[in-house]
């Protein structure tokens, strides 16, 4: 049976499913952005939406073994994310169902590695979003951290909700800062700091991140806004203190339990309570 606290998230959710929603999940390598971005598709399936997990790492294709269910739904020889996108027709031919209100586009595992640039036509990527959108209640985008920035800026540009996640550790934190430098961007820089939010994934409690005492997620942000200038040399006008941090996933060796199997984090008591505060800060900006 639903749990209470879904319940209550799905009542507030109405109006956002209704018109459709679209949240981007990004991050850099290592940081558990697909394990995230699937269970969050997971708790908004649980929930009773439909929900469209996008994976759109062309070489990587952790969407197409992440779960038992997912790889024996997605044709392994199939690059159905890449026919969806630069399809004139529509994308529902090329879906793969996972459960009822649970649809995935990824690239199959035994399909050729491509560059993004090559996979995805840039002009048919705006185009694809509308329609992903104008299908499902929510939609989940899995998208690595360099795409995101450059030849996908289009998801960042246009979507309701972008998470970038970060492993909480001094190796993850300083990852975030360097890929952030070498955006090349203003507009790009400027959507991210205004609109961005943080996730801190694999959280446990640490004393220092990266040589300075932290107590909270919010002491983190002051440290990656003082090492930054350090990288620059100057103020760099945005701030990871200003945004908005919408929680932390905990450090737990239950997320590896969940890899091929059908059970995931998110379907367990601690798993699902975790995600739903996450998923509410999200969307709700709480």
């Amino acid at each position: 049976s639903e749990r209470p606290n879904n319940k209550h998230l799905r009542d507030a959710f109405k109006a956002f499913a209704s018109r459709g929603n679209s949240i981007v999940v990004t991050g850099c390598g290592g940081a558990g952005t697909s394990t995230v971005a699937m269970n969050l598709a997971n708790i908004i399936c649980n929930m009773g939406y439909t929900v469209l997990l996008v994976d759109m790492d062309t070489v990587n294709k952790a969407q197409s073994y992440i779960t038992k269910d997912q790889f024996d739904a997605v044709d392994v020889e199939s690059a159905s994310i890449m026919s969806a996108v630069n399809s004139n027709s529509g994308i529902n031919a090329y879906i793969s169902i996972i459960r009822q209100g649970f649809h995935l586009l990824t690239m199959g595992m035994a399909s050729d590695a491509r560059d993004i640039d090559e996979a995805f036509k840039k002009d048919k990527i705006a185009r694809f979003i509308n329609m992903a959108k104008a299908n499902h209640n929510f939609v989940i985008y899995d998208v690595p951290f360099n795409a995101a920035t450059k030849h996908l800026d289009q998801l960042i540009y246009t979507a309701d909700n972008v998470v970038l996640n970060i492993d909480y550790s001094s190796w993850g934190i300083a990852k975030m800062m360097l890929a952030v430098c070498n955006i090349g961007s203003d507009d790009m820089e400027e959507t991210l700091f205004s609109r961005g939010q943080i996730l801190f994934n694999k959280y446990r409690p640490i004393k220092k991140i990266m040589g300075k005492k932290i107590k909270k997620p919010s002491d983190v942000t002051e440290v990656m806004d003082k090492k930054m200038f350090e990288l620059l040399g100057e103020d760099p006008g945005y701030y990871f203190s200003d945004m908005h941090i919408c929680g932390t996933i905990p450090f737990d060796l239950d997320f590896e339990a969940g890899w091929f199997e059908e059970m995931q984090y998110s379907d367990s008591k601690k798993g699902n309570d975790a995600f739903i505060k996450v998923l509410k800060n999200i969307v709700l900006h709480t």
